[in-house]
């Protein structure tokens, strides 16, 4: 099977093309990756944004844990964690508070989007991600609505005596 214009040519102008091919293709991929980092570090802050909304005995993962979803491949397993805990949490908080959610705070979209993030199928990971992202956020607003069940404990200065 021959293909046109292939074979045409010295070596040196087809090593030449390859290599400009190359350098394109390349570009397109640090694009790529690029967009997938900031789309991530998004997630990552509205991940640690919504935990820091939730009273920390109903957290199930501190807020800076989700930044260990940075570390390469190790991403891959710690986002199913994250997904889950951040929805464990919310709806935690919102059964403290005598609230309904209006969903599963994001948590079947979320662990569909990490295993499509898996499969390598990316744009589809990050349409889930923004997907996750506003029920997430529609659950902050719901949380930052309603007062907390319970009242803070007051201020009591840095341990100083006035």
């Amino acid at each position: 099977m021959d293909f046109p214009g292939a074979g045409q040519g010295d070596a040196m102008q087809q090593i030449n093309s390859l290599l400009a091919g190359l350098g394109v293709l390349s570009v397109i991929l640090l694009i790529h990756d690029i967009i997938l980092l900031a789309a991530l570090i998004y997630y990552l802050v509205s991940m640690s944004a919504a935990l820091k909304q939730v009273s920390p005995e109903n957290r199930s993962m501190q807020p800076g844990s989700v930044y260990l979803a940075l570390i390469p491949c190790f991403h891959f397993v710690w986002l199913f964690f994250v997904v889950v805990r951040v929805a464990n949490s919310l709806e935690k908080e919102f059964r403290e508070r005598g609230l309904s959610s209006d969903g599963d705070c994001g948590k079947r979209v979320g662990i569909l989007g990490a295993i499509l993030l898996c499969l390598c199928a990316s744009p589809a990971w990050l349409i889930c991600d923004i997907i996750q992202i506003k029920q997430v956020n529609a659950c902050m607003r719901q949380l930052e609505a309603a007062p907390p069940s319970r009242p803070s404990a007051p201020d009591e200065g840095y341990g100083y005596d006035d």
